[in-house]
């Protein structure tokens, strides 16, 4: 009888084990290999609380059998699921209840669904790479080398501005009030709020920083998408390269790692794109209004994740007018597509119009009212919303656009790179495939609708993203397939990719050094230190024992500020001017400090000047003096660092 060591299996298996063990023991006995290494358990908890979040939507997908790929099943799936369980949260809130035990119990009904789905349905899952072919290997170059860019920062506490502002603090005023509530001087918190619907499941079971895990695993959601639309628009497609040519715009690569909510809307626009371009294939088929309702439901979803959902809804009304005129598309059919936007979009309208009186608050204010608004928040907003990115604007704008977003942003955070630049003029490639010309359409519908809006980058993120799969098929059809010397092809997307990646660097490795922290030379607390704004004196206020409520002048981004407190978002008018409105002097001013129970002010006095500046306060000179001589007078400073305070309001 021969030694079962002998046998190929079990020596493997042996050898593989003590390979894994070693590995084990060495990264747990090296500390900044251990460092590393815990710093995945967030994310890694993200990762399992999208796949239960997909078994949720399992549950509510049977009607669609059957699917084209298990991938197409599994980000149906995803797609349901983050819809019902931000349906979930948002039901249990508006009654009362914020119960982390319910949402553990949620994520282990639905994990335990994908389990025995994935087990039962979905395994093996199909991998149809062609690795013989070059344009997959670089494909997978331009994937990993941005993805291995944004895991240091992925995994460090978050910092960016809108995750602290509203994102996240949205979710955690819910969560400290015990309900759902109109939030006073946050006007974002009237925003479609899906995601931080979400993020109010994620925070008291797995911390901020699976947010940022979860916001990353939605992005791979879309590079699975966007291979998807690849093959369905040409069956020989890579796969990967339209995902590869997306993420690696330095835009996108650092958003996915922070907790926005643009992962998310892109990834349920992209599929509604992919549902429209199989519909457009076969629009005579019997299950036609099935694939548009389909559609409709991941539109209406994106509906109630972010309020850029108006520029493509502009997009899409140009592409069925054209599809209804150019290629027969039916009337009822965008009937289905139009009905489920509309239903789910009524989660929004009608929880503005309850809590503000205006169901599409901020906006409208002629036509509705804007009570928590004042004459000058609402024309920074307006100014902040449009050409803020672009500010001179001319008639020759409309030509030179993509070259003024491209080469020259505004802000270091929106680079796109010059990938879009390099795959725009595929789309003048003629195609006798009509999926391929959907696309096209689309991607020249939602341009026309960018125009029309004129407003930041990152809205243009589904355009891109869409763009990306057009300009990889093209290009793998029209240049790769048929050139002489792919070496001088690899070389010139290689050349973009450093560009890019030198962006990349910049902005995740410069500006807020993950390094560190990832590899345990800083704590938490240091890294928030060094990189959360007014975080030095929020950690003396979080030390503090007698702090009854914390007013923010100035300062905003409260996140990390474990206290009570009052603030407003960046165009919301200044909570201390609605507080000092009405006093004639300081004595005034400290009774109402009193009766709202203020012990303490936080003021950043660069944004104080600069809220001034744009203007945002439209108080009275006489007002400001009362509060700053309330503030020498009547108050004691705690902390200073540099032009951030904090006082003790002296009763």
């Amino acid at each position: 009888m021969s030694d079962p060591l002998q046998r190929p299996s079990v020596a493997t298996g042996l050898w593989l084990t003590a390979l894994v063990t070693l590995l084990a023991v060495y990264a747990w006995t090296n500390p900044p290999l251990k460092s590393a290494t815990l710093n995945f358990i967030p994310i890694a908890s993200a990762l399992a609380i999208v796949l239960a979040i997909a078994g949720m939507g399992f549950l509510m997908t049977r009607w669609l059998q059957p699917f084209r790929s298990k991938i197409d099943e599994i980000l149906t799936c995803l797609a349901f699921g983050t819809g019902a369980t931000g349906a979930y949260v948002f039901a249990l809130g508006c009654n009362g209840i914020v119960s982390p035990l319910a949402y553990a119990g949620w994520i282990a009904i639905g994990f335990f669904v994908f389990m025995v789905v994935l087990i039962r349905r979905w395994l093996p899952l199909p991998v149809s790479i062609d690795w013989s072919d070059r344009v997959n290997w670089l494909s997978l170059f331009l994937l990993v080398i941005p993805l291995l860019l944004i895991i240091p920062s992925l995994t460090t506490p978050p910092v960016s501005a809108d995750a602290l502002e509203y994102h996240l603090m949205i979710a955690k005023v819910h969560l400290e009030s015990g309900e759902i509530r109109h939030i006073p001087s946050l006007v974002e918190s009237n925003y479609p709020c899906l995601a931080s619907y979400l993020y109010m499941l994620v925070l008291p079971l797995a911390g901020d920083v699976a947010c940022k895990g979860l916001h990353f695993w939605y992005g791979i959601g879309i590079l699975l998408a966007l291979g998807r639309m690849a093959i369905e628009a040409r069956s020989k497609s890579s796969p990967l390269l339209a995902g590869a040519f997306f993420l690696s715009m330095p835009v996108v690569s650092l958003i996915v790692g922070w907790a926005w909510n643009d992962a998310l809307f892109v990834l349920l626009v992209v599929l509604t794109v992919l549902s429209i371009t199989r519909y457009a294939s076969q629009p005579d088929q019997p299950q036609a209004w099935k694939v548009m309702a389909t559609a409709g439901i991941y539109f209406g979803i994106a509906a109630w994740t972010k309020y850029t959902v108006v520029l493509y809804v502009l997009a899409f009304a140009l592409l069925f007018l054209f599809g209804l005129m150019r290629w027969c598309w039916r009337v009822k059919h965008v009937v289905a597509f139009a009905i489920p936007v509309a239903l789910i979009s009524l989660l929004v309208f009608v929880k503005n119009w309850l809590f503000t009186g205006n169901p599409f608050y901020p906006f409208l204010p002629s036509v509705f009212p804007n009570p928590y608004w004042t004459a000058e928040a609402s024309q920074f907003f307006a100014n902040a919303l449009r050409r803020y990115e672009i500010p001179d604007w001319h008639w020759w704008t409309y030509l030179t656009f993509p070259f003024e977003l491209s080469l020259r942003p505004r802000l270091i955070d929106v680079h796109v790179g010059v990938i879009p630049l390099l795959l725009a003029p595929f789309l003048l490639f003629r195609s006798a495939r009509r999926e391929i010309n959907v696309l096209r359409m689309f991607t020249l519908c939602a341009v026309i609708s960018w125009l029309v809006f004129q407003t930041e980058t990152r809205s243009l993120l589904a355009l891109l993203a869409v763009l990306c799969c057009v300009g990889g098929v093209q290009f793998q059809k029209h240049l790769w397939e048929h050139s002489q010397d792919r070496r001088a092809l690899s070389l010139m997307i290689g050349l973009a990719l450093i560009a890019n990646v030198s962006i990349l660097a910049v902005t995740s490795y410069y500006l807020t050094r993950p390094l560190p922290h990832f590899l345990g030379f800083e704590n938490r607390a240091t890294f928030l230190r060094r990189e959360a704004p007014n975080q030095r004196v929020y950690e003396v206020l979080n030390a503090e024992l007698e702090v009854s409520k914390v007013l923010l002048v100035g300062a905003k981004r409260p996140f990390h500020l474990n206290q009570p407190v009052l603030f407003s978002s960046f165009t919301d008018p200044p909570r201390v001017e609605e507080i000092a409105r009405g006093t004639k002097n300081r004595d005034e001013l400290a009774r109402k400090f009193h009766t709202l129970g203020i012990s303490h002010i936080v003021i950043d006095w660069d944004e104080y000047d600069r809220d001034h500046e744009i203007p945002l306060f439209s108080w009275s000179p006489e007002q400001r003096s009362v509060f700053e001589s309330f503030l020498r007078q009547n108050c004691s400073p705690v902390v200073k660092h540099g032009r951030e305070a904090a006082y003790r309001v002296n009763w």
